[in-house]
């Protein structure tokens, strides 16, 4: 037991960071279970008193929590300078991990130099902006389409609509649900 407390204050003495570290962790630990226990307390026994306890607590706990990861962070960033490129590490890990390109595929085989990738990317190009060459046949077909609406003229919407008060619409309204997202229009039913 006794050499077990001995290698244990080693370790501990070891860094006074470390110690720092496993002190505070420590206190958080400790002030975690007496959260815990005056939560249990107040579940059983529903007095006012427990429960102002048990949100002191909490609160205590939160601000050590956030300490904590603020002296973490000072600690982190303390020491990070332009010249040896640490700076730019921590801000490539915070960015996120950028996924690689996949490889530019041609007609027959990958594009691995320049000179393939640009063909590759000049025959892409030139095909998306090829100008339509309209058949007879499409033309044909829309003239149809022109000639049979000019003679057959659509009904009209301002028809087929039946008239509604103010009243009417205000009602409808306020049937709005207000956490739906909002239509086409980006307008919410919150602002109507």
């Amino acid at each position: 037991m006794q050499s077990t407390l001995s290698s244990k204050a080693a370790f501990l003495n070891r860094t006074p960071l470390r110690c720092f570290i496993y002190d505070l962790l420590s206190g958080i630990k400790h002030s975690m279970a007496e959260k815990y226990r005056a939560r249990r307390q107040w579940q059983k026994y529903c007095t006012p008193e427990l429960l102002r306890k048990y949100n002191m607590l909490t609160k205590l706990l939160t601000t050590h929590k956030s300490q904590h990861r603020g002296e973490k962070w000072e600690a982190a960033t303390a020491h990070l300078e332009d010249s040896d490129n640490s700076l730019w590490k921590m801000a490539q890990c915070l960015t996120g991990r950028k996924e690689p390109n996949p490889p530019i595929q041609g007609k027959t085989h990958l594009a691995c130099s320049n000179r393939d990738k640009a063909e590759v990317l000049a025959d892409t190009l030139e095909t998306s902006f090829k100008p339509n060459q309209a058949s007879k046949l499409t033309v044909e077909v829309e003239q149809e389409i022109a000639k049979h609406y000019l003679e057959h003229p659509p009904e009209t919407e301002a028809a087929t609509i039946q008239e509604c008060s103010s009243d009417e619409i205000r009602s409808l309204i306020k049937k709005l649900k207000n956490c739906k997202a909002p239509g086409k229009d980006g307008i919410t039913n919150q602002a109507i």
